[in-house]
């Protein structure tokens, strides 16, 4: 595959530089960028050739909600690199995460574990997810402080099929992983067999679309179950809120009159902007924003000026620290569209 590289030029954010860099990205994300780095002076970001939306990038930049900020950008290919030669030359030291799992390359070995640890070796070969990014070793410290006793993964994007296979070796029953890069899913059906877990893991090449049993789920647990709300976590899952694999959980939440609840307040997927689109494509589906912009003070006020030009969002405000904000958001928005929730055991009330 072959990328633009693009280099924004953020001018005037003064001390809210990184909160432009946030929003730039989310936004930029409509126009299929892929992944950013931060550089000096703003933002340099990686699109597909085929992808790439400059229209709607343009439009993005036209739109930035900082009326002082001026954001220009400078467009080049992408120096092509042999990944999987890079790997193999060099490949990585081992990775110990929360002390209970330790990640490796097959040719640097760990030294002072315990046998009470999880041990994962990773081939990776042109495909994400070693445990050396810190999202990576986020998801993974999750998964090794969760019981996983019989539960079923879905990793979304599974690059190298790290996350899956962790859970499988932290007691998961099943895991099914699916990315839109053929070198993923075989990389990740590759590791699966170096881990022993191929029998129990699922690689899927494709988008969102290849869980086709996506509504017979919701038909289960909705309307036979009992369960009275859909909850979607994109910061973890890695889908921006609007993206169209969200459509038919929406359509279905439409069709039987059920609320949506999204993660709100992590860039680059879970942002108040992308969760009000949502809200304006499904007028009808009341959407709540779960931590309403979390403890970043750009996101919560973005979440309380999107409640009030949306009817159909209600704020949560668990996780978020400013009591002020809640107060503005029950005199503003209403007291009949704000609510407090837990992620138990997260933000447990006591």
């Amino acid at each position: 595959m072959k990328y633009f590289e693009i280099e924004f030029k953020i001018e005037g954010a003064g001390e809210c530089l990184q909160d432009a860099r946030d929003i730039l990205a989310a936004m930029a994300g409509e126009a299929g960028f892929e992944t950013f780095e931060d550089t000096d002076n703003g933002l340099k970001g990686y699109v597909q050739t085929e992808l790439f939306d400059e229209e709607c990038l343009i439009e993005s930049i036209a739109d930035f909600p900082f009326d002082h900020v001026t954001i220009t950008y400078d467009k080049r290919e992408a120096e092509y690199r042999d990944w999987n030669e890079q790997w193999e030359m060099e490949g990585f030291e081992p990775i110990v995460v929360e002390n209970k799992c330790v990640i490796h390359d097959g040719r640097h070995l760990p030294e002072n574990m315990t046998d009470s640890m999880t041990v994962v070796e990773i081939d990776a070969k042109l495909a994400f997810g070693t445990g050396t990014h810190e999202t990576t070793r986020m998801i993974v410290g999750e998964l090794a402080n969760t019981d996983l006793t019989g539960k079923s993964i879905l990793d979304c994007g599974c690059g190298t099929g790290i996350l899956g296979i962790v859970a499988l070796k932290r007691g998961a029953e099943r895991a099914t992983g699916y990315d839109i890069d053929e070198w993923s899913v075989d990389n990740t059906r590759h590791n699966a067999v170096i881990n022993r877990v191929d029998e129990r893991y699922t690689p899927l090449l494709g988008d969102a679309k290849v869980l086709d049993n996506v509504e017979e789920k919701l038909e289960r647990y909705i309307n036979k179950e009992g369960f009275a709300g859909i909850k979607m976590q994109p910061l973890f899952d890695a889908f921006v809120a609007d993206d169209p694999c969200v459509y038919p959980v929406m359509d279905f939440a439409r069709e039987n009159d059920v609320p949506v609840f999204i993660h709100c307040g992590h860039p680059p997927f879970s942002l108040p902007w992308s969760i009000a689109l949502l809200a304006e494509k499904y007028p009808d589906v009341n959407v709540t924003m779960i931590h309403m912009g979390h403890g970043h003070g750009v996101y919560i006020d973005a979440s309380i000026k999107m409640a009030k030009r949306y009817p159909n969002l209600y704020l949560e405000m668990s996780g978020m620290p400013m009591g002020s904000k809640i107060l503005e958001a029950y005199r503003e928005v209403g007291s009949d569209r704000i609510m407090f929730g837990i992620d138990s055991p997260f933000h447990h009330p006591t």
